[in-house]
């Protein structure tokens, strides 16, 4: 006896199999006739003599062999891949029906690169790829349906802070050395991660004729984040015209002809300060949060920032009280309906009227 049930947009034939475990598998259709059609096809053909996945590197596997590789719209492949790499170091020999928040907490505590802890963003992007892949399996028939729910790590959080111009003329009073001014121009005209400003070299990625830098050319290692390619305005145009006259490297950011692996400057002050909301990355957020205040769309910021994704870029805007500004006076123009129709229930428009009754009755 099959039932068919929604998931989503997805229909799915819900059933027992010959364990008597009820599980499901999907019909790829999101249309009721189209999907109970699949479904008597399934029950009069093809339906499968299960032998389920055992182990969660197993599941991993099926899932990027069958999905990913041979699927041309899943995007990030390369990000996908690296997850998987860890995903199966750690639950290799794991079987998928012990996985559970306590196993989950514990890759979170052992999960590290380059000797650091990862952020609570790329282990929750992690084991959501590992969730994926066990709905994917349970979807086509690879695993019994499975009722657990677990617990993702909680989303990342944008920052807070953005550079004020004030905090930027201080900046330029406090670094002297003209590579790291160098950095703080190009990365508040730009809004280019630090690693790839760093990277950058005259030849391949500086192209001043016609104003442009070429963040796509730069090589990405271990990361799908990636940079767009950036129009220079008159302002960076000019800064980069008189560094590359000066520069004895193929770096853009170097110190003495040689290339910048750290802003060690940058580093020391922020300990020497204490400062909590100075990072090499506010200056990224600032630059993208003021394009945004300005009124750049989210899509056409994201070509800057190089992410694939506009909601990675509402991150670095979303606490701006300044982003609303021209929305809200839109609204507040059209609630008032013109200069002489003000609403009496409001007190800044009665403040307003009664100060032209006074104009008029003094005149």
């Amino acid at each position: 006896m099959t039932k068919l049930i929604k998931r989503g947009k997805i229909y799915h034939i819900r059933y027992y199999n010959e364990d008597k475990i009820l599980t499901s598998v999907s019909t790829h259709c999101d249309n009721i006739i189209e999907a109970e059609a699949y479904q008597s096809k399934w029950e009069r053909e093809e339906r499968p003599n299960h032998s389920y996945l055992q182990y969660i590197n197993d599941v991993l596997d099926y899932y990027f062999d069958n999905h990913v590789l041979n699927n041309d719209t899943v995007k990030d492949k390369r990000r996908i891949k690296i997850a998987h790499k860890h995903l199966n170091l750690y639950f290799s020999a794991i079987k998928i029906s012990k996985l559970n928040d306590p196993l989950i907490n514990r890759y979170k505590l052992q999960r590290t690169y380059r000797g650091k802890r990862v952020s609570s963003g790329t282990l929750r992007y992690e084991i959501n790829q590992l969730l994926t892949a066990r709905n994917y399996c349970i979807d086509n028939g690879k695993l019994p349906y499975i009722k657990k729910k677990l617990k993702l790590p909680p989303a990342g959080q944008g920052d807070d802070y953005v550079f004020t111009i004030q905090d930027i003329d201080d900046l330029n009073k406090r670094f002297t050395k003209e590579h790291i001014k160098l950095f703080m121009e190009i990365a508040l005209n730009t809004s280019a991660r630090k690693k790839h400003i760093l990277e950058l070299m005259w030849a391949i990625h500086i192209d001043l004729v016609n104003r442009l830098i070429f963040f796509n050319k730069l090589d990405n290692w271990g990361t799908t984040k990636k940079g767009g390619i950036v129009k220079m305005n008159d302002r960076l145009y000019n800064v980069l015209l008189e560094a590359q006259k000066v520069s004895k490297s193929p770096y853009v950011i170097n110190w003495a002809g040689k290339k910048v692996k750290h802003l060690t400057a940058m580093q020391e002050y922020k300990k020497e300060t204490l400062e909590p909301k100075f990072m090499t990355k506010t200056f990224r957020h600032t630059a993208a949060t003021w394009a945004a205040e300005a009124g750049i769309s989210m899509s056409e910021i994201a070509t800057m920032t190089g992410h694939t994704e506009t909601k990675t870029t509402e991150r670095y805007i979303h606490k701006s009280p300044n982003y609303q500004k021209e929305m809200v006076k839109v609204l507040e123009d059209r609630l008032r309906l013109g200069k002489n129709k003000a609403n009496p229930f409001l007190s800044i428009d009665n403040e307003k009227k009664e100060t032209k009754n006074k104009k008029l009755k003094g005149d």
